[in-house]
């Protein structure tokens, strides 16, 4: 084909047809940068395309992920519910003077106070995308938006703040207070201990900081069904596209 073009240029150039000749080059140019921008066409569409599959796989790993998150959150938050309420008893068995009372409605006796069952955040997946670069070629900006929101403001402040209740849990020092009866086989709460006025405002103390981890557990479920519920209309779609 390149033998063939440049015959016709030769046979114009001796010809004398010196301004057919360039009307022909110049022809011939637009022809080779209009099949250039073909090419870039098509190679732009060949890696659009493998990008789009890389983002499907990924919401599809990140919605298996999520849906376990969404399941390990629903439970921490059912532990720290049933923690928070029987510490609540506990104070109000402190207000009762009668020690025989507290021992029959001693509601705590299931209770570990160094059992502090907080959430971590599956994010293997959403890493290995963010590094991939894959969270900015998502087109759907609702999708984005809560995915960034979830992995960067509500699972980082719903650890961080896991810490600080695991932290306040620990200063507690039930063995050093002789408030954990370590010799009984339930391990259950040493009754007296419930008299002890220090014990009470300690319990209530640790109370109000899982009451905020509680709040932001609400807030970081909601994300998860949030970004679920996006993923799976933005897959839905594709499929429909097909």
């Amino acid at each position: 084909m390149i033998k063939f073009f440049r015959k016709i240029r030769q046979d114009l150039l001796s010809d004398g047809k010196t301004g057919r000749y360039f009307k022909y080059a110049f022809g011939e140019i637009i022809l080779v940068v209009i099949g250039i921008l073909i090419a870039l066409q098509i190679n732009n569409w060949n890696e659009n395309r493998k990008t789009e599959e890389k983002i499907n796989q990924f919401l599809e790993s990140l919605t298996l992920e999520l849906s376990n998150d969404l399941t390990q959150i629903n439970e921490v938050t059912l532990a720290q519910i049933e923690r928070a309420n029987l510490i609540t008893n506990a104070i109000e068995l402190s207000k009762n003077p009668n020690i025989k009372t507290i021992i029959l409605r001693d509601s705590i006796k299931d209770y570990n106070p160094g059992n502090n069952f907080t959430f971590f955040p599956t994010v293997g997946s959403y890493n290995a995308a963010n590094n991939a670069g894959l969270i900015d070629h998502i087109k759907n900006e609702e999708l984005k938006r809560s995915i960034l929101d979830l992995y960067e403001r509500l699972y980082p402040r719903v650890v961080y703040n896991g810490g600080i209740l695991d932290e306040r849990t620990g200063q507690l020092e039930w063995s050093s207070k002789q408030y954990w009866n370590i010799l009984s086989e339930d391990y259950t709460f040493d009754k007296k201990a419930i008299l002890d006025d220090d014990f009470p405002y300690q319990l209530g103390y640790l109370n109000r900081f899982i009451r905020v981890y509680l709040k932001r557990c609400d807030d970081t479920k909601s994300g998860i069904e949030e970004v679920l519920n996006y993923i799976e209309k933005y897959l839905n779609n594709k499929r429909q596209d097909l």
